[in-house]
């Protein structure tokens, strides 16, 4: 053999592959690097609620409540807000979300009536709900839309201690006003008309077969 020499060629590491992070990985790698600063912290969710009775529009709120980071307090949750006398309503039973009642309201006067429906953030009467009366009184319900505490007295349905139902506008404190409809619970007849100030002036009445059997026509004082 001659002399030749065999060179072994020198085995080079390969390169290793840089690999971007996936967006996954990252948004993982986040959370648990959050997930270690909170646990490192003297701050955490479930100090943020708690059950208690704090002053609240007036009255007494007692149920939970939130704690924001300035240590004011909302209810949040269920709850019961109580009212001294001298103030229009008893008792307001709500679901609070940062200080606002959401959902079906249920508001207790001390005049006995109770409202039932939704209200503003002032936690007056918003939306459509109705009242209900105590048994002294000739009115059992009142289903209406209210607006900012204002009951809407272009439709409005009134059922009575009676049975009579009547549909249609209304004074101001229920009686009555403009046209509607009144169902009389004992004979089974309604009247269809104009009313003023609660007295039919002009309509019909309509037996339960749909007869006419009386036409009403009365001048009022102008």
């Amino acid at each position: 053999m001659g002399n030749t020499r065999s060179i072994n060629k020198a085995r080079i590491p390969a390169k290793p592959i840089l690999q971007q992070p996936s967006h996954t990985a990252f948004h993982t790698a986040s959370i648990q690097s959050a997930s270690t600063r909170d646990s490192r912290s003297t701050w955490s969710c479930q100090d943020n609620f708690t059950l208690a009775t704090i002053p609240f529009k007036g009255g007494t709120y007692t149920g939970m409540v939130l704690i924001l980071f300035d240590s004011t307090r909302l209810p949040h949750g269920e709850g019961i807000i109580v009212f001294p006398e001298g103030k229009p309503y008893k008792k307001i039973t709500a679901n609070f979300h940062n200080g606002i009642a959401v959902g079906e309201v249920v508001i207790e006067y001390y005049s006995g009536n109770i409202y039932f429906g939704p209200v503003d953030k002032e936690l007056y009467p918003h939306g459509a709900g109705k009242y209900e009366y105590p048994e002294i009184s000739c009115y059992k319900k009142i289903h209406a839309r209210f607006e900012h505490g204002t009951l809407k007295t272009n439709m409005v349905t009134i059922e009575y201690r009676n049975g009579d139902v009547y549909c249609g506008s209304i004074m101001a404190r229920g009686m009555p006003h403009g046209f509607g409809v009144v169902f009389n619970a004992k004979t089974g007849n309604r009247y269809e008309g104009e009313f003023e100030r609660g007295v039919r002036i002009k309509g019909k009445v309509i037996n339960p077969q749909g007869e006419i059997i009386e036409v009403i026509r009365k001048t009022t004082k102008s």
